[in-house]
This record gives structure tokens, C-alpha cells and sequence, in this order.
């Protein structure tokens, strides 16, 4: 009787650690991409995205904008000071790790190719700027250049 009732104290015990944990990761899930703006390329028809499309793009679950144009991920490298907190915010990764993450999707064809990485905040809205289809998260305040951004919703 005695084993019986530290066996349901136990499972009681990791279900409420278990459930804690999965309402701070939610939480953190949701204040994760305050410091963040989206920026696009001029050809991208969008005006607003939501956070779970942003994150969506990041993880390569969504590679077509409506209308069928590819969407390419421009990122902040490793090398970058924010570059981890972005990939963070939207990928619960590190930038090295999104960088593997990135590169199986290539290999499983479900990415056309690897992100465009830009070494500073310039360098990657720079790329933007460039690259019909692209898309990148980056730090909120910064000039944003002949980019535009995204309005993120909820």
C-alpha cells in the first residue's frame, strides 16, 4: 500500500512540474518576440503577419507566400550579437542550431535552399532589400532601409 501511494505521489508530483513548465514556456512563447520587427522585401503583398506565421517561416513549416512566391529567410548569422536571441524568440533554437536546422530541411527538399546570413543588422536588411521574396526578423529600432515592416499580430 505504501509503494502504491509514493507511486501516485510521484506521478502527481511530475504532472504538476510537467504542467508548470508547459504555462512558462507558453508564457515565454508569447513575450519572446516583443524586442523583434518582421521586415520584408517591397514584393511581398503582406502588410501584417502574426507571431505563429513568423515562426512558421523561421522553422520552414511555411516556404510559399500567398500567391505561390517562394519566401526566402534571411538571418543574422552566429557572428552577430542578436543573432541568437532571434532564432531564440522565434525558433527556440540557437543560431548554430538553426543553421543544422535549416540545412536538413534543404537536404529533405523541403527548403529550395539555405537562408541568405548577414553578419550586422545592416548586412541582413541589406539582403532584404535585395532579395525578391525575403523576409527577416530583426531587432526593433533599427533603420530599417528600402525594406518595410511587417505589422506582427497576435
Amino acid at each position: 500500500m505504501k509503494k502504491e501511494i509514493k507511486i501516485v505521489l510521484v506521478s502527481v508530483a511530475s504532472l504538476i512540474a510537467f504542467n508548470l513548465a508547459s504555462v512558462s514556456d507558453a508564457a515565454a512563447a508569447a513575450e519572446g518576440t516583443d524586442g523583434f520587427s518582421v521586415v520584408a522585401n517591397s514584393s511581398v503583398a503582406k502588410t501584417s503577419i502574426s507571431r505563429t506565421e513568423m515562426k512558421q517561416i523561421m522553422l520552414a513549416n511555411q516556404t510559399k507566400w500567398p500567391g505561390g512566391k517562394n519566401i526566402v529567410i534571411v538571418a543574422l548569422s552566429s557572428d552577430a550579437a542578436e543573432g541568437d536571441s532571434v532564432a531564440q524568440a522565434y525558433m527556440s533554437l540557437t543560431s548554430d542550431q538553426a543553421k543544422k536546422y535549416w540545412l536538413t530541411k534543404v537536404f529533405n527538399l523541403v527548403l529550395p535552399g539555405l537562408p541568405l546570413f548577414g553578419d550586422s543588422t545592416e548586412e541582413v536588411i541589406d539582403k532584404v532589400a535585395t532579395t525578391p521574396g525575403s523576409v527577416a526578423v530583426i531587432p526593433k529600432g533599427k533603420d530599417i532601409g528600402k525594406t518595410k515592416i511587417l505589422q506582427e499580430t497576435n
